[in-house]
């Protein structure tokens, strides 16, 4: 998966951007974007060439509201060229579960099996 996203010239945003695990937030409807909250800048990206079975295999999606998928999340991405980040691991947050991985090693994580309870 590609994030496409403007990244300001900024010492510190360059910095984090090369971390691990950036905290960020996902909302998924017909598109997927990821934000990132760096004081003073908000920044918002979309996911190009996702796969929305795959996705919902990975991860339980929400029921009702605007958005399919709306959480907290941790993504560390490598840039590929201007405003194109290949992302090299994903996870988003659930209450139940905890941190569930979406992209391991810039690849769909195995499926997860699931608690009957759940």
């Amino acid at each position: 998966m590609i994030l496409s996203i403007h990244i300001p010239t900024d010492l510190r945003i360059n910095e984090l951007i090369k971390r691990e695990d950036i905290p960020c937030f996902c909302k998924i409807d017909a598109k997927f974007i990821l934000t990132f909250d760096f004081d003073p800048f908000l920044l918002k990206g979309e996911i190009l060439e996702w796969d929305t079975e795959r996705l919902n295999l990975l991860y339980p999606s929400g029921v009702g509201g605007e958005y399919t998928y709306y959480n907290h999340a941790m993504v560390s991405i490598y840039k590929v060229s201007e405003n194109q980040y290949k992302m090299i691991s994903l996870k988003f947050f659930q209450s139940y579960l905890g941190w569930c991985s979406i992209i391991i090693d810039g690849e769909y994580a195995p499926e997860r099996e699931y608690d009957e309870d759940f």
